[in-house]
């Protein structure tokens, strides 16, 4: 027959109840996990070149975090892959679970944050050759010298 009554550890000799709870409580005292709210990682990516510093809330689950990413990289958060490497860039884990808390992972100071979207490649946002340029010839600009805020005389 199970008893719903919890069974109590047995005392050492010479100790009462309360000290055997004292004993208990400042061994759980003595271990605390202090971790900062937010935390420096570098953010890199399969569609930019240039890898850079940015400082993101632990709180913010890796949803939130894709949607503040897609603003850094230009990836679509929907289809964009994170994957966490240690400050030695060596693989440590992927961030794949969009409900998780990012500070859930074991994300510290200095790890790099790599995005990886497929359907971008390296440049793409960089590239300006396909950009149609505003051109003036020679006449067209001279005409507009006198056009230009530093030219006109002061108040």
């Amino acid at each position: 027959m199970l008893s719903s009554k919890p069974r109590s550890r047995p005392l050492l000799p010479g100790a009462s109840r309360s000290s055997y709870d004292d004993i208990k409580l400042s061994r759980m005292a003595e271990f605390t996990v202090v971790t900062a709210d937010s935390v420096n990682v570098t953010v890199s990516s399969n569609i930019t070149q240039y890898p850079m510093q940015k400082r993101f809330q632990k709180g913010l689950t890796i949803l939130q975090l894709k949607n503040k990413l897609e603003l850094v990289t230009g990836g679509s958060a929907a289809t964009m892959r994170l994957s966490l490497l240690d400050k030695q860039d060596q693989f440590v884990c992927y961030l794949d679970s969009e409900t998780a808390l990012f500070g859930s992972f074991p994300v510290d100071e200095g790890m790099r944050l790599h995005v990886e979207d497929k359907t971008c490649h390296k440049g793409e946002f960089e590239d300006t050759s396909g950009i149609q340029k505003y051109e003036l010839t020679e006449e067209q600009y001279n005409s507009k010298q006198g056009e230009r805020l530093t030219d006109q005389p002061p108040l």
